[in-house]
């Protein structure tokens, strides 16, 4: 049985490692590949090439998903073609990059306070340290920096995600012109 409850854990471990680099930042490279894909798409979108457009976009996309302005430009895209179901995946494409970014953000916020904790432990012990003595321009730098270090750690956090209105705008008019009038709504609502 200890085997089965190992395996079992192993394919846990494997599955949520496969999901957290897939929530990883892309390589320098590759960002520069996509941002380069990502302005052709904008010249090609300035000359009404929409469709060829769109191929840049989702080009630059599969080199780096978590680029939200290029799902949000092939939502353009897919807009001018008067595509309005692909308009629709494209734009909720951005939504889900920007919670992904979002979430990455706050992730490392909780790595940046377990630091700023571990910091404050540290100034807390050096400044009731007994066995040393301190200079008072020490001291005074010390408690300076620790009172930082806890307005830091009280202070309101970004909160949960919410997608930006121009985008819930734009979901909305692809929903509209798609014939969903409800979802129109409930975007337009949320917006």
């Amino acid at each position: 049985m200890n085997r089965q409850v190992v395996l079992g854990i192993l394919v846990i471990a494997a599955l949520t490692a496969s999901r957290v680099d897939a929530q990883k930042l892309v390589d320098e490279q590759n960002r520069r590949q996509a941002m380069d894909l990502y302005r052709a798409g904008q010249a090609l979108m300035a000359s009404e090439q929409f469709e060829k457009a769109a191929e840049s976009y989702k080009a630059a996309i599969d080199k780096d998903p978590l680029l939200s302005v290029a799902h949000y430009q092939l939502g353009q895209a897919h807009m001018a073609l008067k595509r309005f179901a692909s308009a629709i995946m494209a734009y909720q494409g951005c939504i889900d990059s920007m919670a992904t970014l979002h979430q990455l953000e706050e992730s490392n916020k909780f790595e940046v306070d377990k630091v700023r904790q571990e910091t404050i432990r540290e100034l807390r012990t050096e400044l009731n340290s007994t066995s040393q003595k301190m200079d008072e321009l020490k001291k005074t730098v010390l408690s300076q920096r620790l009172t930082e270090l806890e307005m830091e750690r009280t202070a309101k956090g970004s909160g949960p995600f919410r997608p930006p209105a121009f985008v819930m705008l734009a979901i909305g008019s692809a929903h509209f012109r798609n014939g969903n009038r409800d979802s129109a709504g409930s975007a337009w609502e949320a917006a």
